[in-house]
């Protein structure tokens, strides 16, 4: 199988936030080598007695992806922290950096029931809703929860933490934001009739 995914880069201009190219950030011969043998692991492990583990493997995997995806937005908690939160009663939780950890298990529960349905399609009410999961109870400045960002002009909004790949700008303004979802989305519904698998279209890379 070759994934041809050089042709499949789209270039969306802006109005006020320059010029954005959506691409799938891997090297195609690289990585079809590595898709070939993830698929071929995969059918191993159904057919082994490891698959009777697999509920406890999916918790250490989402542990650890909370943890990395809490870390990359500038959470503080530990690993260990982080499996703490996840294990409290949501309704008692008053600390912020718990909240985030649980917000964002929430975030997958949503995403996980949305994938099971065979005919639900990645749209922009849906990443709003996965927004709004994320953000649910987060007093930041200018928290829209499910919302579009739209700041006035002067008023910057910067996201990520330096230590973990550092700080940067997203688009200010609604229109922008709207216009590089809707690309976005029909980039990703192009990628899906030319067959490029859902493992290699997660790494989805957009770029200024």
């Amino acid at each position: 199988m070759v994934f041809d995914l050089v042709e499949h880069r789209v270039k969306v201009e802006t109005a006020r936030f320059g010029s954005f190219m959506l691409q799938i950030g891997v090297d195609a011969a690289t990585i079809e080598s590595l898709y070939l043998r993830v698929g071929d692991a995969q059918r191993r492990f159904k057919g082994s007695p490891l698959a009777q583990v697999a509920n406890r493997l999916e918790k250490e995997v989402v542990l650890a992806s909370i943890f990395g995806t809490n870390s990359i937005e500038g959470g503080t908690l530990s690993e260990e922290e982080t499996q703490h939160a996840l294990e409290l009663d949501p309704k008692l939780v008053q600390d912020v950096e718990q909240r985030r950890a649980l917000n964002l298990k929430a975030a997958y529960d949503l995403s996980r029931r949305a994938a099971a349905d065979p005919d639900w399609r990645l749209d922009v009410s849906f990443i709003q809703e996965i927004h709004a999961a994320i953000m649910r109870d987060i007093p930041t400045e200018r928290n829209r929860p499910g919302l579009l960002r739209d700041n006035p002009r002067g008023i910057v909004t910067q996201v990520g933490n330096q230590a973990h790949g550092g700080r940067y700008k997203p688009p200010q303004y609604e229109g922008d934001i709207r216009l590089l979802l809707k690309e976005l989305l029909n980039w990703h519904d192009e990628l899906v009739t030319n067959g490029i698998p859902a493992l290699i279209r997660a790494p989805l890379d957009i770029k200024r």
